[in-house]
């Protein structure tokens, strides 16, 4: 309800239609620009040919368990840091599509719909979450406020199969039932329901601990400020349904003989024993309160904080050495250049130039506006019913803004807490000025708020779908013609019997293991670094002798080089080997493959002449 006016529930029921229909509308309008690439057969990113090769590869061998790509980072094959729910969904949905579209088929629009789809689920989750939090009429302001995210909306657009939009659905749904227990932490089965949810999104993304750690904080917070034993119970009970859900996650994920093997880039025992941690300090905290006659002083429940706090920090780090640091910690630095310096989303939102302050605000600029506006809200709310939410959604707005300087994939959850602030504010604001009980001077400023608010909400939409699709429209050089390249290799490559191992760009080997049977080194995994590596290490060798002694090793007997990167000629004088081949002076253990007239100005292929190979011989191929 907006203070001072009366809506009738009809008008609410419009509202919520209207803003769904713009929802739809918005992902609508971005197909004008990625629809042709879709109708082509082709998906957005490079990771969007990786979970589709998850769930080929399991379509095709029915190992749930089975998380290795063998063709991949050949000969030894590469490790899938992801996890199973998105290919579970993806599975489904490619198996009721199948009957209609053929198997192929099904999958690639079952991948090609999920992330839009799951947007609206998003949508909705933003609704439920802003009326849960403030009141009903929160709920459609809402999902306007969202629809001019620009980065929640890119990683929903049509055409990206991936886990990001999963992960948006499962964060709004853990925020608003963990401030449904903040609220009223007497309702045991949100707290329990809760402690689900955010170990759900612990299975799909490391990533989430941020998440988790803003709700056991805002939490422990609640029990402090307070020292309620209803809050103490909330906390337990969240920290069990955390332990049940992670447990059901790693008897899922892997077999029993693997689920207490520690690991950084997924879930693992390691995320399981922050549960218990938990458990364990909720527990003796409940016990102690029941022994006791009086409840906990302030200064007392800071000690025992601090000192649990203490423990389980320094019992965790005594148990994982290294998990705190993750998975980019000790990453070698030829790896580093590859799969972190160049990418954009591993890249900070931190404006240092003009160009930078406009990255800025297309990706956190509500966001940065929310963030004062919670501080506002936290200050007012401050002895009120509401404060603990409110340390709920400033602590993660907080989190998350600080983490999205420091790498761009975080910023869709500052995003979308922004736009739950928004709403509250804006809705605020319209009662401000449409009650009779305010000054006209002050319902004029308001006005004048709102009106400006509609104006940037309704440009950031329109430049939101208009960036997001356009950005797409046409994918990189390297990547436009692949798939018929990928043809053009399967129509060359003879036997199925006897694949090629194909040296090639990272972002291309997800695409290369999607459309042909044959092997990759490397992709774009940064929990499997080493195809990154020889990469590396191959193309940038000064001495064939170097170049040899790893294609050998490695087996490798094509190299696929993409021209059409940007950047100066080299210099004549620059000895690496991949300067040599752009200035077409391949070494004499490389022959030239002709290519189809339209692939020759984008792609040279080379194949590897064994007799003349230098450095160590080349692998048996018999004993592969």
């Amino acid at each position: 309800m907006i203070p001072g006016v009366v809506i009738r529930r009809p008008y609410l029921l419009m509202a919520c239609l209207a803003a769904g229909l713009l929802a739809i509308a918005v992902q609508a309008s971005t197909l004008r620009f990625i629809g042709p690439l879709l109708l082509n057969g082709q998906l957005v990113d490079a990771d969007s040919y990786t979970w589709l090769g998850h769930v080929q590869r399991l379509l095709d061998t029915g190992a749930w368990y089975d998380h290795v790509q063998p063709r991949a980072n050949w000969p030894y094959g590469e490790i899938q840091h992801s996890t199973r729910p998105l290919d579970a969904l993806l599975l489904a949905a490619t198996l009721a599509l199948t009957p209609l579209l053929g198997s192929g088929s099904a999958l690639f629009w079952a991948g090609a719909a999920v992330s839009p789809v799951l947007y609206f689920g998003v949508c909705a989750a933003v609704a439920w979450t802003a009326a849960t939090l403030f009141g009903r009429w929160r709920g459609p302001v809402a999902v306007v406020a969202l629809l001019a995210q620009f980065a929640a909306l890119a990683y929903s657009l049509p055409g990206r199969a991936d886990h990001h939009t999963l992960i948006m659905l499962v964060f709004v749904l853990t925020l608003g039932v963990t401030a449904r227990t903040l609220r009223d932490p007497a309702v045991r089965t949100a707290a329990v329901l809760a402690g689900v949810l955010a170990g759900f999104g612990v299975w799909l993304s490391p990533e989430f601990l941020l998440t988790l750690a803003a709700c056991f904080a805002a939490l422990t917070l609640s029990w402090v400020r307070t020292g309620d034993g209803n809050r103490s119970a909330s906390a337990l009970l969240f920290a069990a349904g955390l332990c049940v859900s992670i447990g059901v996650a790693l008897a899922l994920e892997y077999p029993p003989a693997q689920i207490l093997a520690p690991h950084v880039e997924r879930i693992s025992s390691a995320d399981f024993a922050i549960g218990l941690l938990a458990v364990a300090f909720w527990t003796v905290v409940r016990r102690a309160e029941a022994q006791r006659a009086t409840p906990f002083d302030l200064r007392e429940r800071l000690v025992v904080i601090a000192i649990g706090a203490g423990v389980a920090l320094g019992g965790f780090a005594l148990l994982f050495p290294g998990f705190l640091a993750g998975p980019l910690a000790g990453m070698d630095e030829r790896a580093r250049i590859i799969l972190v310096d160049t990418i954009a989303e591993t890249g900070g939102l931190l404006p240092t130039d003009g160009p930078g302050l406009g990255k800025f605000l297309l990706y956190l600029g509500f966001a940065a506006v929310a963030l004062p506006t919670a501080g506002v809200r936290l200050w007012q709310e401050r002895h009120g019913a509401q404060l603990p939410q409110w340390v709920l959604l400033t602590l993660t707005l907080v989190i998350y803004i600080g983490s999205a300087l420091v790498m761009l994939r975080f910023s869709p959850y500052a995003e979308i807490v922004g736009a739950l602030v928004l709403s509250d504010a804006l809705v605020r604001l319209l009662g401000a000025a449409t009650s009779p009980e305010h000054t006209v001077g002050l319902r004029a400023v308001a006005g004048g708020c709102v009106a400006a608010a509609v104006v940037a909400l309704a440009g950031g939409i329109g430049m939101t779908a208009y960036i997001a699709g356009n950005s797409l429209q046409s994918l990189p050089p390297c990547h436009q013609p692949l798939p018929g390249l990928a043809r053009f290799i399967n129509s060359v490559s003879g036997s199925e019997d006897h694949p090629w191992t194909i040296l090639a760009m990272t972002d291309m080997g997800p695409e290369l293991l999607y459309r042909t049977r044959h092997r990759v080194i490397a992709t774009p995994s940064l929990s499997n670094p080493d195809g990154a590596i020889a990469f590396f290490a191959i193309f940038s060798a000064s001495n064939d002798g170097t170049a040899g002694r790893i294609i050998g090793e490695r087996g490798i007997d094509h190299l696929l080089l993409c021209q059409a990167l940007p950047g100066a000629p080299p210099e004549s004088s620059d000895a690496r080997l991949y300067a040599r081949l752009l200035r077409g002076e391949p070494p004499r253990w490389l022959e030239t493959l002709p290519l189809p007239d339209d692939l020759e100005p984008v792609y040279s292929l080379y194949r590897v002449r064994p007799g003349n190979l230098p450095g160590a011989s080349r692998r048996d191929e018999a004993g592969d």
